[in-house]
C-alpha cells in the first residue's frame, strides 16, 4: 500500500499557495499602480515649447540650426529634438533624433529655463522639428515646428 499526503492537506497547501502568488501580484499591482499615477500627474505638470527656431545658412545645402526652447511646466525634464527631412535621397532616415538613432543627444532643461541649442550640418531641406519629452512624450509633452515656422526656409 502506498502513502502520500491526504486529499485534506492537498487542498490546504494548493489554496496556501494560491493566496500567496495573489498577495505578491495585489503587492506588484499596487507599486505600479502607484509609479504610473505619479508619472502621469508629474507629466500633466509639465510642459516643453519651441520659443525660436531659426535656420541660419552656410555652406550650402547645410547650415545651422539655433533652437530656443521653454520648459513651461512645474518640473525639470529631459528631451532630445527630432528632425524630419523632405529629401529621401540626401537623409535616407528622414526622421531622426540630433546624435544617432542608437544613441540620441539628450537635453536637461529647468523649471521656467530657456535652453538655446545650436545644431550644425543641417540640410535646407529640413521639414519639421519636434522637442519630445523623454519621460513624458507618451503624454503629449512636446513641440513640434513645420518648415513654415522655421525662420531661414524657404516655404
Amino acid at each position: 500500500m502506498k502513502k502520500g499526503i491526504s486529499p485534506l492537506i492537498a487542498v490546504i497547501m494548493l489554496i496556501a499557495f494560491t493566496m500567496i502568488i495573489a498577495a505578491i501580484l495585489a503587492v506588484w499591482a499596487q507599486h505600479y499602480a502607484e509609479t504610473q499615477t505619479s508619472k502621469m500627474q508629474m507629466c500633466l505638470e509639465s510642459g516643453l515649447y519651441i520659443h525660436t527656431c531659426k535656420w541660419i545658412a552656410g555652406a550650402s545645402p547645410n547650415g545651422s540650426l539655433k533652437t530656443i526652447v521653454k520648459n513651461t511646466g512645474d518640473h525639470d525634464l529631459t528631451f532630445n529634438i527630432i528632425l524630419e527631412y523632405e529629401n529621401e535621397t540626401r537623409h535616407p532616415n528622414i526622421v531622426y533624433p540630433v546624435g544617432s538613432s542608437t544613441n540620441p543627444t539628450i537635453y536637461n532643461i529647468s523649471v521656467n529655463e530657456y535652453k538655446t541649442i545650436t545644431l550644425q550640418d543641417i540640410g535646407d531641406d529640413l521639414e519639421e522639428v519636434t522637442i519630445r519629452s523623454i519621460l513624458c512624450g507618451d503624454y503629449g509633452i512636446y513641440d513640434t515646428l513645420g518648415k513654415n515656422y522655421i525662420t531661414g526656409l524657404t516655404g
